[in-house]
């Protein structure tokens, strides 16, 4: 068996899956003194942390931080080999080759909900990391100027530092700064977006998924330090097929102008901005020809 080394992994969902493929682990159990529970469950074949070669026991979790990240690991080897031993993952790496994903063969041999496991290159787009840099960015020019000009005066001090924040255009910097931000803030605040290309990086079709930053198995900031947002690796992704978007066109129909208005009139002038946003390249959910996938693991063989 190849050893995981996990990057990702939502283990509600993960849990929830296994207890339906093993009829056994519930996802609720009584609690005891708030910290433990005992959940017991049937796993065909026997699992060594319940009972020696037993098909039932008592599994103890603690449902605090003191549950383990091996446990949560052993939770999901356990799910894919179950999802594999009844042919419920398919393997992209296996199933297609680069032709099949630019003809859009792999768009038909897909279906939503489906499980499915993929090696591919990855980027990684952390917004609410990136809006923080750029918050970071902002104060560069006051600081840069502050260093300059420590070996001076007070008074040359002051003059220096105004000529260098206006030679540098501190104040449209600053601008610009919270713009970007202000923007980042209100469109991506908090989403961590996935994109894994089959075919090798900046190509289409691609898959496209939202991780959640309270499954990843590494801090935001040592993620980005060992990996990058574009790791120079191909990682092992499984996942669950949320949309197969079709390819349309977004027609756009101006609405009509009114002396009075009700509520459907507003939300009528309401979808005819969203559609010029679309229409623009601003989108907001999958779109054509990208594939959309809920993360459920990611990790490194």
């Amino acid at each position: 068996m190849d050893l995981k080394d996990f990057i990702y992994l939502d283990i509600d969902r993960v849990r929830s899956f296994t207890s339906q493929l093993f009829e056994g682990i519930p996802e609720t159990s009584n609690s005891k003194n708030g910290k433990e529970q005992d959940i017991k469950g049937k796993f065909k074949g026997g699992v060594p942390l319940l009972a020696s070669g037993g098909v039932e026991g008592g599994l103890l979790l603690r449902q605090e931080k003191t549950e383990t990240k091996s446990l949560q690991h052993y939770i999901y080897v356990l799910f894919e080999n179950k999802l594999n031993d009844l042919k419920k993952l398919k393997v992209l790496n296996e199933k297609f080759d680069k032709k099949n994903w630019v003809d859009g063969i792999v768009r038909k041999g897909l279906k939503e909900s489906e499980f499915i496991k993929i090696t591919a290159n990855v980027k990684i787009f952390d917004y609410e990391y990136l809006d923080t840099v750029f918050k970071m960015v902002k104060e560069l020019p006051d600081t840069v100027a502050e260093l300059t000009s420590m070996s001076l005066t007070k008074d040359k001090k002051k003059q220096k530092k105004r000529e260098m924040l206006k030679e540098m255009g501190a104040q449209d910097w600053d601008s610009t700064i919270r713009s970007i931000s202000k923007f980042i803030d209100t469109m991506y605040k908090g989403i961590i977006s996935l994109k894994i290309y089959p075919v090798g990086t900046d190509s289409a079709p691609y898959l496209l998924g939202r991780l959640n930053k309270n499954y990843l198995q590494y801090d935001r900031e040592t993620l980005l330090f060992q990996y990058g947002t574009e790791p120079n690796q191909k990682w092992t992704i499984v996942g669950q097929i949320s949309t197969i978007p079709d390819k349309k066109e977004t027609t756009v129909e101006e609405p009509q102008l009114k002396d009075e208005y009700n509520m459907l009139d507003v939300e009528n002038i309401m979808e005819y901005i969203l559609k010029i946003m679309v229409s623009t390249g601003l989108k907001f959910s999958v779109s054509y020809p990208s594939i959309g996938i809920i993360p459920l693991a990611i990790y490194r063989v």
